[in-house]
């Protein structure tokens, strides 16, 4: 009788695990983000602030200074969102 329970049990495991797995693979996933514009201009911001002397924090820095920073952060939408499965993906 107990090996017949652990037989049972096995495979009700086993039985979730791949229902798990196929919902998982199938389901979307959605990355929203309001406020691009803010976060990039405060990311930039950061980045521009640091006084490590690494490529990126020059590069900003320059960016900075030369006016390009708002231009660039005028280009970036209001808002992103990604749509991605496993098994396939888009964007929106």
């Amino acid at each position: 009788m107990k090996k017949s329970q652990l037989i049972l049990r096995k495979n009700l495991c086993s039985l979730a695990a791949i229902i798990s797995l196929v919902a998982l693979l199938s389901s979307p996933v959605t990355f929203k983000m309001y406020e691009v514009k803010d976060y990039a201009s405060s990311l930039i911001d950061t980045f521009a602030n640091q006084s490590d002397g690494s490529a990126m924090s020059i590069a900003v820095k320059a960016a900075v200074e030369s006016g390009l920073k708002q231009d660039l952060v005028d280009q970036l939408p209001d808002k992103v969102e990604i749509i991605a499965s496993p098994i396939s993906a888009s964007t929106g």
